[in-house]
């Protein structure tokens, strides 16, 4: 329940809002170390206490470091599919277009509206993405799936009259791979994210580097309450590299932003050619 609330808060907040969380949960850690150091060694004079160890602190922070790597390249290839999606939709949708002039009419003109309402309703996706309006994004992507299954209405009956026709045959192949890019895009930008078991071991795994970092802290009596400098470096290089891997991993991105112009290039010659 609780990993579930922090996940739904962790969606709808802003980067400012996420880095500036983790950095307190990760400073709040390394004080609690600095403290539990101190208390634990109390009663022993500052010359004799021994620190946890630089081997064990360094395998924890190279641990955190190769975890932060593997999601960074989970994040950043899932990233870079997205854009080349949007180029392999775009190309399909104008296949698809051309090869409807290959059939004869009405089902041709039906298809190629339908294929211009698609694409409007693609572009809207991404800009109601942005908005994080999972409401008006349901009643979009409802929108797509009756516009698909109108244009492959179509291209059944247009199978039914002309059973033999190699014409219709690409063009059922084009409308098909339409659907299908459609749906690997749906899957690869709103439902392939990184999972909530690896972001809780990142976290993890950063709250036991810290705290060792300021249970080694608190040993000495003239080093700060707050830890050391390069503790205070770390979380801030840590909050860094989280922001960018959840902006990245995000379908609405603020820092990063998947370029839809082969899109929009594709609804502008749509609106400038006849019906």
């Amino acid at each position: 329940m609780l990993i579930s609330w922090i996940g739904s808060w962790a969606e709808s907040a802003t980067l400012l809002s996420l880095y500036a969380a983790t950095a307190l949960l990760l400073m709040a850690s390394a004080v609690l170390g600095t403290v539990l150091g101190r208390f634990i060694n109390r009663d022993v004079p500052e010359a004799d206490r021994k620190p946890v160890g630089g081997g064990i602190t360094g395998a924890v922070l190279g641990l955190l470091a190769f975890m932060l790597a593997f999601t960074f390249g989970a994040a950043g290839s899932r990233f870079a599919e997205r854009k080349q999606l949007v180029v392999e939709e775009s190309n399909a949708i104008g296949t698809a277009y051309l090869r409807t002039q290959l059939v004869e009419d009405p089902y041709g003109a039906a298809i190629r509206a339908q294929l211009r309402h698609y694409v409007d309703n693609r572009l809207e996706v991404v800009s109601v993405s942005g908005h994080r309006d999972d409401q008006r994004l349901s009643q979009i992507l409802a929108d797509v799936n009756a516009t698909h299954a109108q244009m492959w209405s179509q291209v059944v009956e247009l199978a039914k009259r002309h059973p033999d026709s190699d014409l219709v045959g690409l063009l059922a192949s084009a409308v098909n791979s339409v659907i299908d890019l459609h749906a690997t895009r749906v899957a690869v930008g709103l439902y392939n994210r990184i999972p909530a078991s690896i972001w809780v071991t990142i976290y993890f795994i950063a709250i036991v580097a810290t705290a060792l970092t300021g249970y080694d802290s608190g040993l000495s009596s003239s080093r700060s309450t707050l830890a050391s400098l390069s503790t205070l470096a770390m979380v801030m290089t840590f909050c860094a590299v989280v922001l960018l891997i959840i902006d990245l991993d995000r379908p609405a991105q603020t820092m990063f932003s998947v370029d839809q112009q082969t899109m929009i290039d594709l609804q502008r010659s749509f609106s400038e050619q006849a019906p």
